[in-house]
C-alpha cells in the first residue's frame, strides 16, 4: 500500500483542482488500480501455479507429511482457499483506500476538506 501512496505523491500536482467527476480523475484512479491489480494477479499466479512447480521440482518437499497429509494436499485442500480470500480482501481494501486517498487529495486541493 505504501508504494501506491508514494505514486499518489508523485501525481499530487495532477490532483490540484481536479474534479472528481472528470476524465482526469477517472484516468488516475484506473492507472493506480491497474498497478494494484497486476501486483495482486502476480501473487495469485504464484499461488496457483507454484504448487504444481513445487510438486515437479521438489517432490520430497511436496510429499513431506504434516498432520497426516502430504504438504501438497494440505496446501491444496486447506491453505489455498484462505490464502485466495486474503488476496481478494487485500485487493478490495487497498483499492478502496486508494480511491479514497485520491478523492481526499482532490477535495483538499479544491479547499473542500481541511
Amino acid at each position: 500500500m505504501k508504494r501506491g501512496l508514494e505514486s499518489i505523491e508523485r501525481v499530487a500536482d495532477k490532483t490540484t483542482m481536479m474534479d472528481v467527476q472528470s476524465e482526469e480523475y477517472l484516468s488516475l484512479i484506473m492507472t493506480q488500480q491497474l498497478r494494484l491489480s497486476l501486483v495482486h494477479f502476480a501473487v495469485f499466479f504464484l499461488i496457483l501455479f507454484g504448487l504444481p512447480l513445487v510438486n515437479y521440482y521438489w517432490p520430497v518437499l511436496a510429499n513431506t507429511r504434516i498432520w497426516g497429509f502430504t504438504a501438497s494436499w494440505l496446501f491444496l485442500g486447506v491453505i489455498f482457499y484462505p490464502l485466495t480470500w486474503l488476496v481478494a480482501y487485500s485487493y478490495v481494501k487497498r483499492s478502496l483506500d486508494l480511491e479514497q486517498e485520491i478523492a481526499l487529495r482532490s477535495a483538499k486541493s479544491r479547499g473542500g476538506v481541511k
